[in-house]
């Protein structure tokens, strides 16, 4: 039927998605960047450093050994490794800092993608109606409800925070974030080649290429080139009597 689902094709989804990586990247990175200034940040990496540097000159100790390293150390080498590991987990204004930086770390990247999302996600599709973001702009894509009525605002909230923001962006961001900081998540990592395992294949073998956000906000990405889009259900029954009623003046009796 020519009301049906209009998909847009894997190439276009593909460079929109792209597109608006960039475009979130940038206001990503300027968010995180002012919320850094805005919590002080530096302040504390500042003084984190300083604790490091008194360790390292004072006990002469190098906190960027490799696995291989250890393994070249002597037995007193070691011991004297150990000894100062001791002192250290014993130095509570050292941890304290330590621990305040890794939360920063994080509630920075947090604010920054969460702001980014915001407005590359959510405030500039309100602006282009019917879901779409600049790359979905550019390359005429939207989004809508299965059966070509457009998407409630529940559903945008649900698709846009629940499943974009929240399970496909953050999970992968924190786990990254945490190895990055020298915090063991293997198995967080895992999962992340897992989720995005599962996340191709149901874009390319589901009917309607249905991603998790789509899945959750039980929405579509339509090409809208060629996608009939109604207002409302009742629009569509209507257009349904229309196309029914028309087809049923032109059967022969």
């Amino acid at each position: 039927m020519i009301y049906d689902i209009q998909k847009a094709s894997i190439f276009k989804r593909v460079s929109a998605l792209l597109l608006d990586l960039i475009v979130l990247a940038v206001l990503s990175t300027g968010f995180a960047y002012l919320s850094s200034f805005v919590l002080n940040v530096s302040s504390h990496q500042d003084k984190l450093q300083s604790y490091y540097d008194y360790y390292v000159e004072n006990y002469d100790v190098n906190f960027g050994l490799t696995e291989a390293d250890f393994e070249k150390m002597s037995e007193e080498e070691l011991n004297h490794y150990k000894e100062v590991e001791k002192i250290i987990q014993q130095d509570t204004a050292f941890n304290d800092e330590k621990n305040t930086v890794v939360l920063l770390t994080l509630l920075t990247t947090f604010l920054g993608i969460l702001l980014g999302f915001t407005v590359s996600e959510f405030v500039i599709p309100l602006i282009f109606k019917n879901g779409q973001t600049i790359g979905k702009k550019v390359f005429s894509i939207v989004v809508l409800k299965s059966n070509s009525v457009k998407m409630s605002n529940v559903q945008f909230f649900v698709r846009t925070y629940l499943g974009k923001f929240a399970l496909e962006t953050m999970i992968p961001v924190n786990i990254v974030t945490m190895l990055l900081l020298g915090i063991d998540m293997s198995g967080g990592a895992i999962v992340v080649i897992i989720l995005s395992i599962v996340q191709v294949i149901m874009v390319l073998a589901t009917k309607n290429r249905t991603a998790f956000h789509d899945m959750l906000s039980f929405t579509v990405v339509c090409d809208s080139s060629s996608q009939m889009i109604f207002e409302s259900e009742e629009e569509l029954i209507k257009y349904k009597e229309k196309i029914h009623a028309e087809a049923a003046a032109k059967a022969p009796y």
